[in-house]
Formats: structure tokens, C-alpha cells, sequence
């Protein structure tokens, strides 16, 4: 298991409204309403309270488990909570609408993601995750040998640890199979983003978001990918197929011998003719 540290954003001066609403704090095992990105609203409860983290210059940052989602958490800040006492109505007020309650049961109807069947160690290629900073690369990991390559903020469910409280608990997989690697977003609450352009500039979201509901993606040479509102970058070199070597004989193969081969049928012609007669 590979930990590291993400360095968060500096936060900016907030204006007097986004301050007000970012000035109430709660506690673990606040019950809370939480406003999704869509502005509907979920009910939860609060799981942890990163008093350091700076989530897009937002502050606090805050782990909850909805309701509908007791498996899984997901990293929020103060303005997307209300305290569940206040009992908001509607969208608007913060508040779950009708509507609400039949997206959280989608949700919660979601199955657990599941390792495809054709993931497995690589075997025609050998790839390695790469992390860089700044540009340059600062860690390597082969992992080749491994089907699965899950990277996140908890070291009980991944393999890559990256303390940031942008990250989801598991965030994002990287899956072999015999001769490709591809990447798959696990459902998480800030998002994984894709750049075919291989841009390693330390700015996060670049790119396109990967759906969790889609396929995974194939990742070829030189793509490089983020994970939530961390500057770290992401990529993993070594994807190409090796080409198979042209087969040679082995060293202890001898031509065959074209004086030796006709001696022995110049003598076995001999010998039938003596039989014959």
C-alpha cells in the first residue's frame, strides 16, 4: 500500500453570503441533510471532520454516509449541509422534494461495483502507475501482477493511499487484463478526469470526467488522469502491447548434414541392388 499526501488549495476570500453559509460547522454524528450537485437533497450523517482540509477553498471538509448509501461515504464541505433539524423543504430551501426520494432508492439499488472477468495480471505489456508533481515524476509502482490497482483516501479498500479529502474512500480502479490497462471511477463524490492530451500541468479536473456507469476506459501511452480537486497527476506508462519476438531456432539446432544425407542413400541403393541380385 502506497500512501501520500495531497497538498490542498489555498483558500480564497469568500464573499459575505458563501462565508455566512460556510460559518456553520458540525461534528461527527451530526445528522444532516446534504445537497448533491444537482441541488437535490439527501439525508445523512456526519463521519468525519477534517479541520485542515481546504476543499476548493471552501474550509472544513466533511465525510458523510447518506441514508441510502450506508456502504460508501463522500467527501462534501459546509455549504452542501444543512443540519437535518432545520428540516428544509424543496429543492430551493434545502430540503428533499418529492423527487428526492426516488433518486436516493435508484441510488441505493445501484449494485456494488464488481470487478470485471477479464481483468488479470498483464501479460503482453507491463505497466507501471506513475505519480507526478509539479511535472516530474515522483513515485513508481509496477503493477503489472496486479489485476486490480484501486486508488483512494482508505488504506482498508485501496492499494493507493492519497490523503485528500477530495478523494473518495475507494476512488478509482486501474484494472488489467493480458494486454491492455483501463481505468474505472468508483462512484465517487468529486470525480475522475481523463486528459488524452497527456497534460501533466499540476491542475485538477483537466480534462473529461469518466462516467461510473459507463465502461472502463482503455488508457493508451502518454494519457494522464486526476482524481477530485487534487493537483496530484496521474499515469501509467508501459501500456503498449510488446510486439512478439520472430521465433528462432534454439542454439543446439544443427542444419542438417547434405554429404552425410547422400552417402546414406547412395548406400541404401547399393544394398538393394545386392539384394535384389
Amino acid at each position: 500500500m502506497v500512501r501520500e499526501a495531497c497538498s490542498p488549495p489555498v483558500a480564497p476570500t469568500l464573499p459575505p453570503a458563501r462565508a455566512a453559509a460556510a460559518a456553520t460547522s458540525f461534528a461527527r454524528g451530526d445528522p444532516v441533510w446534504y445537497r448533491d450537485s444537482a441541488g437535490e437533497w439527501h439525508d445523512g450523517v456526519v463521519t468525519y471532520v477534517d479541520h485542515e482540509a481546504a476543499l476548493d477553498g471552501e474550509g472544513v471538509g466533511y465525510a458523510i454516509r447518506l441514508s441510502a448509501q450506508p456502504d460508501s461515504e463522500r467527501s462534501t464541505v459546509a455549504e452542501r449541509l444543512r443540519p437535518r433539524r432545520d428540516a428544509p423543504k424543496g429543492r430551493e430551501h434545502g430540503g428533499p422534494s418529492r423527487g428526492d426520494s426516488s433518486r436516493s432508492a435508484r441510488q441505493s439499488a445501484r449494485p456494488k461495483w464488481r470487478p470485471p472477468e477479464w481483468a488479470k495480471p498483464a501479460v503482453m505489456h507491463t505497466p507501471i502507475l506513475e505519480m507526478l508533481v509539479g511535472g516530474s515524476v515522483v513515485k513508481k509502482m509496477k503493477i503489472a501482477k496486479r489485476p486490480l490497482t484501486v486508488i483512494g483516501r482508505n488504506g482498508q479498500v485501496s492499494d493507493v493511499v492519497i490523503e485528500d479529502g477530495s478523494l473518495s474512500r475507494a476512488h478509482a480502479v486501474v484494472i488489467n487484463s493480458s494486454s491492455s490497462t483501463f481505468l474505472q471511477d468508483l462512484d465517487s463524490a468529486h470525480g475522475t478526469w481523463i486528459d488524452v492530451e497527456g497534460r501533466a500541468n499540476p491542475v485538477p479536473q483537466l480534462g473529461n470526467r469518466l462516467s461510473a456507469d459507463g465502461p472502463p476506459t482503455k488508457l493508451e501511452d502518454g494519457y494522464t488522469f486526476r482524481l477530485g480537486s487534487c493537483s496530484k497527476v496521474f499515469r501509467v506508462s508501459g501500456v503498449r502491447a510488446l510486439a512478439p519476438d520472430k521465433w528462432q531456432p534454439p542454439p543446439w539446432a544443427e542444419p542438417p548434414q547434405v554429404k552425410c544425407l547422400t552417402l546414406t542413400l547412395t548406400l541404401a541403393s547399393s544394398l538393394g541392388r545386392a539384394a535384389a541380385s
